[in-house]
């Protein structure tokens, strides 16, 4: 190659080339070189280009380099020196024979993170590398003990096959070394800048006690851990603590004493065997902005006597799967800064008990209920937030039967989603024309709702953007108050409504429509004139809706060719003196 070719090339990417055996080219005039991906090169060993370059006054100034699947590659290229003030990722995965690193590694001292990835032969690694923080190791290396003593890092990864598992009775994770110790103890020992912890999946039954000593430590992470019963109270002693989860350890009998001493931690996901979590504990911590509790089989109460001012900085609760649970038992008007409230999955709660006053001071904006079998009615104290909360919705929960009279107060709701519910109401309730913020209307499932039009909806004036009605038995037209979104109005899709029989005649005036969907509507049968007035639609699509004839389909295609997304299926009923068979022409696409 000649002097000054390809001087301002930042990435090269070679990849998939099976014969290829030197990249014959001369790299030291890659000067704005910073990223080099090689991959999937089967006869590529880069040492041609090691010798060639090797000792000459190369100029490379990678950032980021990675190699995969290079079945030859035995040990790293020379040319890779010229880049020691500037490399900061080296990516190695795949390269079955690589069997060391080479010892001027530690020259790289700009290098931050090493990944190397099912490098079965690779047996040690090198010490001394100042500037890495990320060191993640995945594919069964052998590293023995040695070349783990002197490497402190912020943040360690190692898959399984770095370690023995534990048989069902161990208590300990055992590395490969001349003298087993446990895994635990030797991160906790070896790693004091630890940030980051991830022991999700392990089986130890007890977390040591030393583990307080990491100063620095961010994350804990035990999840699906059912064998732990408690942590030690000496983790109470990490004042940088912010995350932990213990999601799905199912034996964990209480969190430790003193909980509330951990000033910085915002994230908290618990399962416990407790029927009611202790006020002392979870309730007392100021600092926390995300709760999450989950599976706790003997849950019955979430908080009780929760006192003034705690947990003032909760932003979101999250409760799932707590069949025992019958009610939250919060104090809650002491969570001033809750935004977001999702509950799911607890059979015995009703949310009409105790939560059921009004001197509550939420600010919600966020409310989502998934299976409750016992919820009747949405709970007044929502009522509260009827400045604030944006989404709602409500989905299997059997027994929901109407929306309440007083939804039109919310007045910044803006998506509204309801599926698989019993709601028996003909319509929305009156006075939804004060809803001026929603956009979007989800509804799903609700066998018994038709969106009917009553008199005094007549007068709704919303600006929707989407609405989706999905197996509405009763829905029969769309509701004359969708004209009042003739403006704004961009998503219709409208499936599995048996008796829904045809678009209405002012459709046509939803000038920003873009996307319009019938799906599966049997009876659907005919389109109103006008269609090529739709000019900002870009995708229309008529999928299971046999009664509609293929003359009608064809009409309609021609007046709106100028629609990027056509597609319409070749399903007719026989008996509308259409033909079943294939007509390449009716389903279009157009990029």
């Amino acid at each position: 190659m000649e002097e000054g070719r390809l001087t301002y090339l930042r990435t090269l990417v070679v990849g998939n080339c099976p014969s290829l055996t030197s990249l014959t080219l001369s790299i030291k005039h890659l000067t704005a070189l910073e990223t080099l991906i090689i991959r999937d090169c089967k006869e590529l060993s880069l040492t041609e280009v090691a010798e060639e370059e090797d000792n000459q006054d190369l100029k490379l100034s990678l950032q980021n380099l990675m190699f995969f699947r290079l079945p030859k590659l035995e040990v790293l290229p020379q040319w890779l020196q010229g880049s020691a003030n500037t490399l900061q990722l080296l990516w190695i995965g795949g390269c079955e024979n690589l069997t060391t690193l080479p010892d001027w590694l530690p020259r790289l001292k700009s290098l931050q993170t090493l990944w190397i990835d099912n490098c079965p032969k690779l047996s040690s690694l090198l010490v001394g590398m100042e500037a890495l923080t990320e060191l993640l190791i995945y594919g069964r290396p052998n590293l023995s003990r040695k070349c783990r003593e002197d490497v402190h890092l912020p943040q360690i990864f190692l898959d399984e096959g770095s370690i023995n598992l534990p048989r069902e009775d161990d208590e300990t994770i055992i590395f490969k070394t001349e003298q087993p110790a446990s895994l635990l103890e030797a991160c906790i020992v070896r790693f004091k800048y630890l940030r980051m912890l991830d022991l999700n999946n392990s089986s130890f039954k007890v977390l040591p006690s030393s583990i307080g000593s990491l100063k620095h430590l961010r994350y804990l992470d035990l999840s699906n851990n059912c064998r732990i019963k408690q942590l030690p109270d000496s983790i109470c002693k990490l004042h940088s603590f912010q995350t932990l989860l213990l999601k799905c350890c199912s034996n964990l009998e209480r969190l430790p004493k003193g909980i509330r001493d951990i000033i910085s931690l915002r994230f908290l996901i618990v399962t416990t065997k407790h029927t009611c979590l202790s006020e002392k504990a979870v309730g007392c911590l100021d600092s926390l902005r995300h709760l999450e509790i989950y599976g706790c089989e003997n849950l019955k109460c979430v908080f009780e006597g929760m006192e003034d001012g705690r947990l003032t900085n909760l932003r979101t609760l999250m409760v799932g799967e707590c069949p025992s649970l019958t009610s939250l038992s919060l104090n809650t008007k002491h969570l001033t800064a809750l935004e977001n409230l999702i509950i799911w999955d607890c059979e015995e709660l009703s949310l009409t008990d105790k939560e059921e006053n009004q001197d509550l001071k939420l600010s919600l904006r966020l409310l989502t209920i998934v299976y409750l079998p016992k919820l009747e009615v949405l709970p007044q104290w929502l009522q509260a937030s009827a400045n604030t909360l944006q989404h709602l919705k409500i989905e299997d929960c059997c027994n929901f039967t109407a929306l309440p009279e007083w939804l039109p107060h919310l007045k910044s709701l803006q998506t509204l989603k309801i599926k698989d519910c019993p709601v028996s109401s003909s319509s929305l309730p009156e006075g939804m024309q004060d809803l001026t913020a929603l956009r979007e209307i989800h509804i799903q499932n609700c066998e018994e709702l038709s969106l009917s039009d009553k008199e005094e909806n007549q007068a709704i004036k919303l600006s929707l953007r989407l609405l989706m009605i999905e197996n509405l038995l009763k829905l029969e037209v769309l509701p004359q108050w969708l004209q009042a979104s003739t403006n704004t109005l961009q998503h219709l899709e409208i499936a599995y409504c048996c008796n829904f029989t045809a678009l209405p005649e002012w459709l046509p005036h939803l000038k920003s429509l873009q996307t319009l969907r019938i799906k599966f509507c049997l009876v659907f049968s005919s389109l109103p004139k006008g269609m090529q007035d739709l000019i900002a639609l870009r995708e229309f699509q008529i999928l299971g809706c046999p009664k509609l004839s293929r003359k009608c389909r064809e009409e309609v295609r021609h007046k709106i060719a100028h629609v990027p997304n056509i597609d319409f299926d070749d399903y007719f009923d026989e008996e509308t003196g259409s033909s079943s068979e294939r007509d390449d022409n009716i389903r279009v696409y157009i990029n």
